[in-house]
């Protein structure tokens, strides 16, 4: 079973954005440090605005944002900035 990650505070944020957001092609106002109103919509990640909007018992929060097999918080959606970003699969219902 997945047990998703919410960082407890602002510092633990801050270190897991650094570790992973900062470094992912998916939001490139972190990996580029971008203006917000500078990006378009494909320029920032959806995970990471999830994150920030619910609170992990609810639906809609991220899967990806995750315990590792050796219990340290990832980001299972990470892309190393510069990477090609695969598409996602188109969603069903």
């Amino acid at each position: 079973m997945i047990e998703k990650y919410q960082p407890s505070n602002g510092t633990e944020g801050e270190a897991f954005f650094e570790s992973w957001c900062s470094h992912c092609q998916r939001d490139r106002a972190m990996s580029k440090g971008l203006a917000i109103d500078e990006c378009g919509d494909d320029d920032l990640c959806d995970i990471l605005g999830r994150t920030m909007a619910l609170d992990v018992d609810e639906t809609g929060y991220p899967e990806e944002w995750q315990y590792d097999d050796n219990g340290r918080p990832c980001c299972t959606a990470f892309v190393p900035a510069g990477d090609p970003v695969p598409e996602r699969p188109p969603a069903h219902g």
